[in-house]
């Protein structure tokens, strides 16, 4: 009971952005992902990522906001399914890491935001692309 309530509050504080953001990531010459998003702004937010989610569909993802760059450092602990993570600097990535679903290794890349979608959206995304949330 009490995890499923907590749940349910992870998902009303994650769920407070506005509807129809998305988040595309783009070389020079082309589009190489976009997908709506739901921002996690607040601390706690950020801390619950997609824990609360059962799933990310292709055209699915989550965008964690932090106060400004610095060493940003994720997991998969406790995410019942895969992701790729696209961490971004001031509109650029600076490293893209896959997760298995559950794993609990810690990944870091210099960071104010981490796009995290389904497992092998970012496929195509490297270093120096840009990410744009709009």
């Amino acid at each position: 009971m009490f995890r499923r309530f907590h749940q349910l509050v992870a998902l009303v504080a994650i769920a407070g952005c506005a509807p129809g953001l998305h988040a595309e990531v783009v070389s020079d010459s082309e589009s190489k992902l976009r997908v709506q998003v739901t921002l996690a702004e607040s601390e706690a937010a950020r801390r619950e990522g997609l824990r609360a989610y059962t799933s990310l569909s292709t055209g699915e993802g989550l965008v964690l906001v932090f106060p400004g760059p610095s060493e940003v450092c994720i997991t998969n602990a406790g995410v019942a399914f895969p992701i790729d993570a696209v961490f971004a600097e001031v509109g650029q990535v600076t490293g893209v890491e896959s997760f298995d679903a559950g794993e609990a290794a810690v990944r870091c890349h210099r960071a104010d935001e981490v796009l995290e979608v389904a497992s092998g959206v970012a496929n195509r995304v490297v270093p120096g692309d840009r990410i744009l949330v709009e």
